[in-house]
């Protein structure tokens, strides 16, 4: 039986240019890939300065978990934890996935690298004086007291994003859900 291949038609976006659909769909990829990694990278410098400080590996989870449990949290728990790793791993695809979103061109590597880097200290910004005082005291009083971890989980963060074009280029390459077959009638 003979294949007819179906693509994913372009669509103008509100600044006038041509989209592909295929663009939009390698960038989602791509965000949630690179939001993954730059959510790994970030917590691997917050686990690794907890170690070292000896806070205990565990412990920047249980500060994200204090979010929905409050002071108590920083006691630990699986379930704590659990939650701690939720809402990051949340947040991570989400702050991926615009940015992601945000770099539809292709430039290069080094410059997106450098976008990523700024795109997480806003980040940084944005969740130290606009979420955490709100949402998570706790956490903030503990960032504040140690900048430097914070500034380079978040500069982590930025490094994994950046990554993007990379990603985005291998989504493009294979196909997957930007087309499909359908048997000619």
């Amino acid at each position: 039986m003979s294949q007819a291949r179906i693509e994913a038609q372009g669509e103008v976006s509100s600044v006038g240019m041509m989209l592909k659909a295929s663009s939009w769909v390698a960038a989602l990829e791509a965000g949630a890939v690179t939001g993954a990694i730059g959510g790994v990278l970030m917590m691997t410098t917050l686990v690794a300065q907890a170690a070292i400080t000896g806070y205990g590996a565990l412990f920047p989870l249980n500060l994200i978990g204090a979010t929905f449990r409050g002071p108590e949290a920083l006691v630990g728990g699986t379930g704590v934890m659990l939650s701690g790793l939720l809402l990051h791993a949340v947040a991570s695809l989400v702050f991926g996935t615009m940015f992601s979103m945000a770099v539809l061109r292709r430039p290069g590597l080094a410059p997106t690298m450098v976008m990523g880097i700024a795109y997480g200290l806003l980040i940084l910004l944005f969740m130290t004086y606009v979420v955490l005082p709100y949402a998570n005291p706790i956490m903030r009083q503990r960032v504040i007291g140690a900048p430097g971890a914070w500034f380079l989980s978040h500069v982590a963060f930025g490094l994994g994003v950046g990554m993007a074009p990379l990603i985005k280029q291998f989504f493009r390459s294979r196909g997957g859900a930007r087309s499909f077959d359908l048997p000619e009638s």
